[in-house]
């Protein structure tokens, strides 16, 4: 039964990490919806620029 439990449990939390992770695309397709629709062209200047290199 114990087993059971701690199965269930970790079945229902990789559950909600996957309901988490579809909820936070769909936010962000409706940003890029919105930002399309509604969203401006402005120019702006870029203070400090970060560089990464792959070794």
């Amino acid at each position: 039964m114990t087993l059971l439990l701690c199965f269930g449990g970790m079945g229902g939390l990789f559950a909600l990490v996957g309901l988490a992770v579809i909820f936070s695309s769909f936010m962000a397709i409706l940003n890029t919806i919105r930002l399309r629709l509604d969203g401006q062209v402005a120019q702006g200047t870029v203070f400090k620029k970060w560089m990464e290199t792959i070794k």
